[in-house]
């Protein structure tokens, strides 16, 4: 029986390897390491940094959220596996988040203004185009205003509203090309998913309602995983 209802919050997506402990609106702990490669090695070592910081027990979490992309095809697969590995072996829950709804939720958090507000997290994808997806935001509450999708530089520059608020690693790149880049609002220090951000959103959603912890794709990924290796028999 668990005394406390803890989420644990795990992203290993992009650049960073970044866990947390959340509990009631507080962030108990957490521990982000920017890194492109490693993660594999770095995740579990620094779980447990984060549960001795906070001094809880695997006993104590009640539920594991993680990032399920677009992003690095090796880093999301690592933060899943070890997801599901410790969900299994705790025999608790596990919600998965896409990273679009972490930096949404995140650029929420420093939108200060009253009313409505149209926000669009916009991904980098290491090819031409990008990943984007819109939301509104009305006081802080982040809804989804259409689905993820790619688009190309011509069609977003086409199509993306004045006075909009964008977010995201792919900002950067996007400012370049924009014709009149004051018309849009960057949103600061949301470039990658916040795993406190992440163990948030699941402890706010229904149980009924928890997103699978697979693989989130827009494209196919550019790596593989490679083929098994066997006998071949003759039939």
């Amino acid at each position: 029986m668990r005394n406390r209802m803890i989420v644990l919050g795990i992203d290993t997506s992009g650049a960073a390897c970044s866990v947390a402990l959340w509990e009631n609106g507080i962030v108990l702990a957490k521990i982000q390491k920017k890194m492109m490669r490693g993660h594999a090695e770095a995740l579990m070592p620094t779980i447990q940094f984060l549960f001795n910081r906070a001094n809880i027990g695997y006993n104590d979490i009640g539920l594991i959220s993680v990032t399920t992309g677009p992003g690095s095809f090796t880093g999301i697969r690592v933060g899943l596996a070890t997801a599901q590995g410790l969900s299994l072996g705790l025999g608790i829950p596990i919600c998965g988040v896409t990273v679009f709804e972490a930096i949404g939720m995140a650029a929420a958090r420093r939108i200060h203004v009253k009313g409505i507000n149209k926000l669009t997290v916009i991904l980098e994808t290491r090819r031409t185009d990008f990943f984007l997806q819109e939301f509104c935001i009305r006081n802080s509450e982040v809804i989804e205003a259409g689905d993820p999708r790619s688009a190309s530089i011509e069609s977003l520059i086409a199509n993306i509203g004045k006075d909009i608020y964008i977010a995201g690693d792919g900002v950067e790149r996007l400012k370049t090309h924009l014709p009149s880049p004051e018309h849009v609002k960057l949103v600061p220090s949301c470039e990658f998913p916040d795993s406190a951000i992440v163990a948030e959103i699941a402890a706010k959603t229904d149980s009924n309602a928890y997103k699978s912890a697979h693989p989130f794709y827009i494209h196919p990924p550019l790596a593989t995983l490679p083929k098994k290796k066997g006998r071949v028999f003759n039939e």
